[in-house]
């Protein structure tokens, strides 16, 4: 979950769980902090993310809804993240089996995306086309979703010779770096050549060339 929302507003949804046990199972139902910008120091996930049950019993087939509140208080700036977490450990079994769901929460109008470009190699091998392995480091007050991010090859008129998308996966969190790696679809001919990287972050892009 994604919820972009002022902080005088309230959000509520639901959760189906499905259990893969044969057997009815027993479900703790519980939140957990994960990622929160660091401006909102003290804020633990307890204070904007509840649940309406701390146990569901799950039959086979048979989901267990669970309702879910996002209430964000005055002065919350920027992302903060919390789980969603359920668990189960059968009578005679030492086995805790434990399924999390993220709730990523963005305080709507105190967004400050600033992402910068840490690093980035080119490769290249006589049978491989170019790849990009990137690293991305976050300054900005909300995580950075880089699906959909462009990198694209140009020429040394740079003009474009191919580019290709990056596919879902996960964030940058506020504070933090992380790695992507992309294949292009072919390889390059020796010469000179530019690397191009476009991402946009709410309603904010970035250009790295």
């Amino acid at each position: 979950f994604q919820i972009v929302m002022p902080a005088d507003e309230i959000y509520e949804a639901s959760i189906d769980v499905t259990s893969t046990y044969d057997a009815v199972v027993s479900a703790k139902v519980f939140t957990k902090d994960w990622k929160n910008y660091g401006g909102n120091n003290g804020i633990t996930v307890k204070d904007w993310l509840t649940v309406d049950v701390d146990k569901i019993e799950l039959s086979p087939g048979n989901p267990g809804r669970v309702n879910f509140k996002v209430a964000p208080k005055e002065g919350m700036v920027g992302s903060l993240s919390g789980m969603l977490s359920f668990s189960v450990q059968r009578e005679g079994e030492s086995l805790n089996v434990m399924i999390s769901v993220p709730v990523y929460l963005v305080i709507k109008g105190t967004e400050q995306p600033d992402v910068k470009l840490d690093n980035l190699k080119i490769f290249q091998s006589s049978t491989s086309a170019v790849g990009f392995d990137i690293s991305l480091e976050n300054f900005g007050n909300v995580h950075v979703r880089p699906q959909g991010m462009k990198m694209s090859i140009l020429n040394k008129k740079k003009q474009l010779i191919q580019s290709v998308n990056l596919g879902d996966t996960v964030p940058v969190y506020t504070g933090s770096k992380r790695n992507y790696k992309t294949q292009f679809s072919s390889i390059l001919p020796k010469g000179k050549y530019f690397a191009e990287i476009r991402l946009k972050s709410f309603d904010k892009e970035f250009v790295f060339l």
